[in-house]
């Protein structure tokens, strides 16, 4: 009995991991003359992504669905609703909600509180969503040795059952402004069909 407990775990394990569908092994990348499109399943719909710039690609590391657009390298993510919004909610809430109730879900799981020069702002997307910024700094009073950069941020809309985001770091001689705007035309390039992108 004691030996099927693992095997028991394993199996639920996987089941829940296959419940959360998120952005990832079915998602393909395609060259294209403008830079690459990223497209793949989510939730039992579908998502597109165009990547626009002189310099486009799929950033080879450890780390999965990383991205880079004229030299800013940002991971492009997803995150079911259920994880973090209460499945009993008696009707539809509106993207803002969604979003904020995000942020409050990412405050309390990584940061604890607010970290330094936190700040946040609603944009309007190319695509008519609305997006959710915020930027901070992450360890500004003693930066650790090898971190390229202690500020971070992150960009995210509300999509059919997920949340959609790309989260980067600002490269040294790069500003805020600059990486936000490569993120915010890339995000709003980002749409949603019942069917595959051809």
């Amino acid at each position: 009995m004691i030996k099927k407990i693992p095997v028991l775990m394993t199996a639920i394990l996987t089941i829940t991991a296959a419940a959360r569908a998120q952005v990832g092994p079915e998602m393909r990348d395609v060259r294209t003359a403008a830079g690459m499109t990223v497209h793949g399943p989510v939730g039992g719909q579908y998502f597109r992504m165009e990547l626009r710039g002189k310099d486009t690609g799929r950033v080879r590391t450890t780390k999965k669905y990383w991205y880079r657009v004229d030299g800013v390298r940002f991971e492009f993510f997803s995150e079911d609703r259920n994880n973090f919004v209460m499945t009993d909610v008696p009707k539809p809430l509106d993207d803002r909600v969604v979003l904020d109730l995000y942020r409050s879900d990412y405050l309390r799981r990584f940061a604890g509180t607010k970290p330094p020069n936190w700040r946040t702002a609603w944009i309007d997307l190319a695509s008519g969503k609305t997006a959710l910024f915020w930027s901070y700094k992450k360890n500004a009073a003693t930066p650790k040795p090898g971190h390229v950069s202690n500020h971070e941020m992150f960009l995210v809309v509300s999509g059919p059952g997920h949340v959609f985001g790309l989260f980067a770091q600002v490269p040294p001689g790069r500003t805020e402004a600059d990486v936000r705007s490569i993120l915010t035309r890339t995000l709003g390039r980002l749409t949603f069909a019942d069917e595959p992108f051809g």
